[in-house]
């Protein structure tokens, strides 16, 4: 497949940390550690789905000299996160790379393996041998024991702010010479579908951006929100200022994590302060604003209870 007939998510995965969008402070650490004679070897990168996490292990492993084609290794430990795959990682170590000055193993969404896997390569993540870098990529870093997390340089990826997006979103599309007559709420429709992914911003734009009826185009990103309506639901309740009751019963609807239900409220929130001013909206997103790993559904209990009882 050529790059101009890959989707958009793909063809504009960023290649270099200067093209990436957003998280500036985090891509001025990364090329700081980049410019050390020699920089840690073992990398923590957690965030939200959708964020950039393994994009920035990529970029971070080709700027180390891996080679893309043999020397990246990646790993889906949703896959492979038994004592046996750790094993298997640490007997292949001793095997140099064909090209490329180093090794560098990207593990994508860790929290999914077994302590057994993690205790197994505990001695390998703190000592990893010559030439060799490891990357772990997580949604929901305290199911890694302390113990991995500990032996890691840790890098928190945010999700994209709403202006982030909208600067994402038009680069692409004058990229594809579709910015002119685009609308305007389309933009701001993509963005609050989103919910902070740049990932899930180009999906939808990539699904809806050959669509010349304009309030069809609407409709069609509309669809992307169905399976997010309670969470849709949940943030305009806490906004209007709903009873305790009525915010309850939405909450009991929700099987979403809690992560996945803070980020939604903070971009719709995000989304009406760009809008206008709300002193309410700012307000939620101060109650939200911290991340829920270690309270989970019971800190999402607690923030929802406080904003009804303001």
């Amino acid at each position: 497949m050529t790059k101009d007939n890959l989707p958009l998510h793909r063809k504009y995965r960023p290649n270099k940390l200067e093209d990436i969008v957003g998280n500036e402070s985090l891509i001025e650490s990364l090329s700081s550690v980049l410019e050390k004679e020699i920089p840690p070897s073992t990398y923590l990168f957690s965030g939200p789905s959708g964020c950039g996490k393994t994009t920035l292990a990529r970029i971070l492993a080709k700027e180390f000299g891996a080679d893309p084609q043999r020397g990246i290794i990646e790993i889906d430990i949703g896959q492979a996160g038994g004592v046996a795959d750790a094993q298997k990682i640490i007997e292949n170590l001793r095997f140099k790379p064909f090209k490329g000055k180093c090794k560098v193993y990207i593990l994508d969404e860790v929290h999914d393996s077994n302590s057994k896997f993690q205790t197994r390569l505990l001695k390998t993540l703190e000592e990893p041998n010559p030439g060799v870098y490891f990357i772990l990529c997580t949604t929901d870093p305290q199911k890694l024991l302390k113990t991995v997390r500990g032996r890691c340089t840790k890098y928190q990826v945010r999700s994209l702010r709403s202006k982030e997006l909208k600067t994402l979103l038009k680069k692409v599309l004058i990229e594809e010479e579709k910015l002119r007559g685009f609308p305007k709420e389309a933009i701001n429709e993509i963005i609050l579908a989103s919910e902070g992914s740049p990932r899930e911003a180009l999906i939808i734009l990539d699904s809806i951006i050959d669509i010349k009826d304009e309030e069809k185009l609407l409709e069609s990103i509309n669809d992307f929100n169905i399976n997010k309506k309670e969470l849709i639901e949940l943030s305009r309740a806490l906004l209007k200022g709903e009873k305790w009751k009525r915010v309850s019963e939405i909450l009991r609807g929700l099987d979403e994590e809690p992560e996945t239900i803070r980020h939604s409220v903070l971009n719709y929130m995000g989304s009406v302060l760009l809008k206008s001013a709300n002193d309410r909206a700012y307000v939620i997103i101060g109650e939200f604003k911290e991340p829920f790993y270690n309270s989970k559904r019971s800190g999402v209990l607690e923030a929802c209870y406080t904003v009804c009882n303001l």
